[in-house]
């Protein structure tokens, strides 16, 4: 028993880091949608952004709204820009159906003007520069945003 009480005040701070991290990272990073409610899941199941539709921050309607917005956009394009990026501007629409909505469209901080378009990986940024970087202007007005896109660096920091 002397050796337990003797060691254990080594592991005394370990043990309470552990636990503070436990603690502390569920309030970094906790579902939030971008009006600060929690997501939850819709009355009426979602038929575009069908990721969510379990638990997302999307109702019908904003689903309905966003499915417009994708064929606004996509309808002005050829074959080939079409399925090449068709993926790519329905994963970033629904983004805001995203049960982390506030933090990837940096909503929580309110010295921080709300995001355009959420923030990304920079390998994500990278394969929807090089694919779809026609796309950018009907999803984003930001002129900083726009005018990332000439280099893929100067762009995936813009989105992360």
């Amino acid at each position: 028993m002397e050796f337990f009480w003797t060691h254990s005040k080594l592991f005394r701070p370990a043990v309470f880091a552990f636990f503070l991290v436990l603690w502390v990272s569920p309030a970094l990073l906790h579902p939030q949608c971008l009006d600060f409610k929690p997501p939850f899941r819709p009355l009426r199941e979602l038929e575009f952004c069908v990721m969510y539709k379990d638990f997302g921050c999307c109702d019908f309607q904003k689903d309905q709204e966003l499915m417009a917005k994708y064929y606004r956009i996509m309808n002005g394009f050829d074959y080939n820009s079409f399925a090449s990026c068709a993926g790519f501007v329905q994963e970033l629409l629904c983004q805001e159906c995203s049960p982390y909505a506030a933090h990837l469209f940096d909503a929580e901080d309110p010295s921080t003007p709300v995001r355009s378009i959420p923030g990304l990986c920079p390998d994500y940024c990278t394969g929807f520069l090089d694919k779809c970087n026609v796309t950018l202007p009907h999803l984003s007005d930001d002129p900083h945003v726009i005018k990332s896109k000439t280099t893929p660096n100067a762009f995936a920091s813009t989105w992360n």
